[in-house]
């Protein structure tokens, strides 16, 4: 499964006249909560390439940015005195870390430590 239905003509087609398009609205949102627990967890740098490349070719202008929040919670926690050990238990594993955000799972072992 997967792999891209992208297809790059060779050559590129002329164009006569020129082609515009404008959106009704400034923003065009992609993303929510547990897209990237469930799909980008697992996403190489050539995957998360593709994505971006899509979205700035879709208009894609406001994406919902998570991946790495945790960094940020881990340090915080080191610096309140938490261990390495009890901080990467509080969190879940990478294909759970959305039910982390959701505030309904944390420290509950699913899936953890973290690496």
């Amino acid at each position: 499964g997967g792999g891209s239905n992208i297809f790059i003509p060779d050559p590129w087609p002329k164009i006569g006249t020129p082609i515009g398009r404008r959106r009704l609205v400034p923003w065009s949102y992609m993303m929510n909560v547990v897209t990237h627990s469930y799909s980008f967890v697992w996403y190489s740098w050539a995957d998360w390439e593709r994505l971006i490349d899509w979205m700035a070719l879709s208009g894609i202008n406001l994406v919902l940015a998570t991946t790495g929040q945790e960094e940020v919670q881990y340090k915080v926690f080191r610096q309140f005195g938490l261990t390495d050990l009890e901080i990467r238990c509080w969190f879940n594993g990478p294909a759970f870390l959305a039910w982390s955000r959701g505030q309904n799972e944390y420290g509950s072992g699913i899936a953890g430590p973290l690496p």
